[in-house]
């Protein structure tokens, strides 16, 4: 109780001299409380303080604009990465389906003929890519690297027999999901796979 008596006479014997000049200079003060205790704070300090939480929101606003200004730079780095992603899985599902087409048709001399059932086998695996389409052919060569010609190669000598080959090429649109600046909306794309008849 004696505590607040005189917390009370202090307080009312600062602020009864309050402002004192002092070398021509206003002397303000206020209570500050610290850990429980009341401490006496000069103007100095007060402005200090004032001072360090008008930077505080000066550095805040300098975050928000400089968020405001890479937002548009980050959202198109993220439709980029995006389009990037389904490009990437549109040559490998085209990679893929033409390589299965191809595998159905080098089965067996006869598989090599069905040129549907290749096509076929090919959308099939490419079933995710909606518009992809292909193409199924099959063609004879003597040796390894003769030159190409219509089965069965009648020509073909005893040093280069004949050998046959199925020929899958699948084809796809790709198209971006947003207008990015220097890229095209749509880019074709084209995968083939050659297998030798077993």
């Amino acid at each position: 109780m004696h505590l607040l008596v005189l917390i009370g006479r202090i307080q009312a014997e600062l602020f009864g001299k309050l402002p004192q000049f002092i070398g021509g200079q206003i002397q303000l003060f206020a209570f500050h409380r610290v850990c429980g205790r009341l401490k006496l704070v000069g103007f100095r300090e007060i402005l200090g303080h004032l001072f360090e939480a008008l930077a505080n929101a000066r550095r805040i606003e300098i975050a928000f604009v400089e968020l405001a200004l890479f937002t548009p730079v980050l959202l198109l780095m993220l439709v980029g990465a995006l389009d990037f992603a389904r490009v990437y899985y549109a040559d490998i599902t085209l990679a893929n389906a033409a390589e299965v087409g191809a595998l159905y048709g080098s089965r067996s001399v006869s598989g090599s003929s069905d040129t549907a059932g290749m096509q076929t086998a090919a959308t099939n695996d490419g079933k995710d890519l909606t518009t992809m389409t292909a193409v199924a052919t099959n063609y004879c060569s003597c040796g390894a690297s003769g030159a190409h010609q219509t089965c069965p190669a009648t020509s073909c000598t005893g040093a280069n027999p004949a050998h046959r080959y199925v020929k899958v090429q699948t084809t796809y649109t790709f198209n971006t999901l947003f207008p990015i600046p220097g890229v095209p909306a749509t880019v074709p794309m084209t995968r083939t796979a050659v297998v030798r008849v077993q």
